[in-house]
């Protein structure tokens, strides 16, 4: 018997969905939320910012560099959701074994908040979405090709980054 499902992922597949579609649309909203955020500009001109920022990056990544995103993410995806239930069971425990559970969690958030980041980015790490060796190798190895190619490319990567960082750093400050 033919599992229609799985002959729907397989053409879904096909066509680019899970390399090229979802991770655009992720993309696309996590710079949507950040300009929103930062009240820049008005609604219509961050969504054809963050949608045009997120067509370079997903057409650089797979045009020029050919990198495969669809395996990293939905193992960073899958192992998150199976953390975040876990993270749930523990709460719901908490909350059962304790008469002030809110109260005990209000006091120690910010360890709490720490120990979820640290997780979440050991797991990126473990799916492969950040490949921190070759991130460090690709670094070294497009510093020493020259001027242009890929180091110009590099030092654009950089300078963005710096600069989105900078606006979700003064804009969440902004907020206390």
């Amino acid at each position: 018997m033919v599992n229609l499902f799985r002959l729907v992922a397989e053409r879904l597949a096909e066509m680019g969905f899970f390399n090229f579609l979802l991770p655009w649309m992720i993309t696309a909203a996590v710079f949507w939320g950040l300009l929103k955020k930062s009240k820049v500009f008005n609604e219509a001109v961050n969504g054809v910012l963050s949608l045009s920022i997120s067509f370079f990056i997903w057409g650089f990544l797979i045009s020029g560099i050919g990198v495969e995103m669809g395996t990293p993410l939905s193992q960073f995806f899958g192992q998150m959701s199976f953390l975040i239930i876990g993270f749930v069971f523990l709460l719901i425990g908490g909350s059962m074994f304790s008469k002030d559970f809110p109260k005990y969690m209000e006091e120690h958030m910010s360890w709490v908040f720490t120990t979820i980041l640290v997780i979440g980015i050991l797991v990126a790490i473990g799916s492969g979405i950040f490949p921190v060796g070759s991130i460090f190798y690709n670094f070294f190895h497009g510093l020493t090709s020259g001027p242009g190619g890929e180091l110009t490319a590099i030092i654009v990567a950089l300078v963005l980054f710096i600069i989105i960082i900078g606006l979700a750093s003064t804009t969440s400050q902004g907020g206390k």
